[in-house]
């Protein structure tokens, strides 16, 4: 699936709507995937989550207004959606670090967020080690938060894994982890309908679960999996970035709308030798 082009459609479907109603839906409906998905290749490939793109884009371009109309700040704020002038005023200050009152006076203190462009780069000469597995389904046993968007994960999974780290189910699911796969997997569940998406912190395991500890079955899939090798997290968000601009992007393959995982091996995360693996569900394209 050719992401770049994909995306550059939904930008241009979001700049056209940035008065309106912008629905993630009919964003995953141009990109042919899910709701989830798009959210969490939007973010990988611009550094930037959807719902912030938004944000910005309608910050900058209420910034014009208030700098060269004279249109009053509440039609302003209605006018990008917003429900009120309060909440207006709060996310206009928090973006341009003054209110919008005052940017009619100071104008040239007001941020230009500019619209966004996804181009190909073709990139030469760096080995990305893949390989392609079928797997039945693998039994996971782990601690689940539910998270209603990627943007409220991004804020929140690194918080998940200091808690995790420090609990004694971390301890007790080191003891248990008698899969195939050996070490702990950061599970992303997709729900079926919506943006939303479960998390899992986990263990490939035959061992029961109970108190904190939840059952899953990981459907059986075509698995691309890629080594990322260097410290965490940037080793990680360096080759998912890849991924997805380069490998996925002109392959035979896409995105199954399965749940995907890194698999956290055994080491030390701050060497620069570390390997995480990073599987992805796949099927032709």
């Amino acid at each position: 699936m050719n992401w770049i082009s994909a995306l550059n459609n939904a930008l241009e479907y979001i700049e056209n709507n940035l008065e309106n109603d912008v629905k993630i839906k009919k964003i995953a409906q141009i990109c042919l995937c899910s709701e989830y998905n798009v959210q969490r290749v939007f973010s990988i490939i611009s550094g930037v989550t959807l719902g912030e793109y938004i944000r910005n884009r309608r910050l900058s371009k209420a910034a014009v207004d208030i700098r060269e109309t004279n249109m009053r700040i509440i039609d302003i704020a209605f006018k990008y959606n917003y429900e009120s002038a309060d909440a207006f005023s709060k996310a206009f200050k928090n973006f341009h670090g003054i209110s919008p009152k005052d940017g009619r006076v100071r104008s040239n203190e007001l941020k230009t967020y500019p619209k966004l462009h996804f181009s190909m780069i073709i990139k030469g000469g760096k080995e990305m080690k893949n390989r392609i597995a079928e797997k039945g389904k693998l039994r996971v046993i782990g601690m689940k938060r539910t998270y209603k968007n990627v943007e409220e994960g991004m804020e929140n999974i690194p918080k998940f894994w200091i808690e995790f780290n420090a609990s004694k189910e971390c301890t007790e699911m080191c003891s248990k982890m008698d899969g195939e796969l050996k070490g702990f997997l950061g599970l992303c569940i997709p729900h079926e309908t919506g943006a939303g998406y479960d998390y899992m912190i986990c263990i490939n395991s035959s061992a029961e679960a109970g108190g904190e500890l939840e059952e899953y079955e990981i459907p059986d899939a075509k698995w691309m999996i890629f080594e990322a090798k260097g410290k965490l997290p940037e080793s990680v968000q360096s080759v998912t970035k890849q991924i997805y601009e380069e490998v996925l992007t002109g392959s035979e393959y896409k995105h199954d709308n399965k749940p995907d995982f890194e698999l956290y091996l055994s080491g030390d995360i701050e060497n620069e030798d570390y390997i995480t693996e990073i599987w992805i569900p796949v099927v032709k394209a």
